[in-house]
C-alpha cells in the first residue's frame, strides 16, 4: 500500500494529506486522538482511526477486518465533522493536532477532562444512544444520534 494517499480530517472537515507512517507516529505520541477521522485511496467513507486495522497495534485496540476497497475512489468525500462534536461532547478544538489544556495523555479517545458522557445532549433524558460499535459507519451512528435528538 505504498501508493495509498492517507488523509485525516481536521475539526472543520479540511482533509490533511499525510502518510501511514506519520499517522502511526502521531498515534504513538498521542498527537492525534484515536477517534480522528481517516480516509485513504479506495475507501468509500471516513472512518475513525480505532476502526482501521492499520492502527490497531499502535492504538491498543482489537484489529478490525478490512473491507473491500474501490480503486476508483481517489478523492476524499466530505468528512462528517458532526462526529467530532459527539466525541468531544461539544465544540471541537480549532485543530485536532494542537495540544489542549486539560487533555489527558492517554491514547484512549484522548478527549478533554471536562468531557462527561452522561452530560451529552443525546444522553440527557430517557433516550440513550447505542455504542458506536453497533453501527457499520460513522454516518449510520450520526443518524442514530440525530433521531434521538429529534425524539428528545
Amino acid at each position: 500500500m505504498t501508493d495509498t494517499e492517507w488523509y485525516w480530517a481536521e475539526s472543520d472537515g479540511t482533509p490533511k494529506l499525510t502518510s501511514i507512517v506519520a499517522l502511526q507516529a502521531s498515534f504513538s505520541m498521542a498527537a492525534l486522538p484515536a477517534f480522528v477521522l481517516l480516509w485513504h485511496t479506495g475507501l468509500g467513507e471516513w472512518l475513525p482511526a480505532y476502526l482501521m486495522s492499520d492502527f490497531a497495534k499502535v492504538l491498543g485496540v482489537e484489529e478490525v477486518d478490512k473491507g473491500e476497497l474501490d480503486p476508483s475512489l481517489t478523492t476524499p468525500p466530505p468528512a462528517p465533522v458532526e462526529w467530532y462534536v459527539e466525541c468531544y461532547g461539544g465544540t471541537a478544538p480549532a485543530s485536532l493536532a494542537e495540544p489542549m489544556g486539560g487533555m489527558s495523555e492517554t491514547q484512549n479517545m484522548n478527549i478533554g477532562a471536562q468531557f462527561d458522557p452522561q452530560q451529552m445532549k443525546t444522553v440527557l433524558g430517557r433516550n440513550k444512544p447505542l455504542p458506536v460499535g453497533a453501527f457499520r459507519s460513522v454516518d449510520d451512528y450520526l443518524g442514530h444520534i440525530r433521531a434521538l435528538r429529534e425524539k428528545g
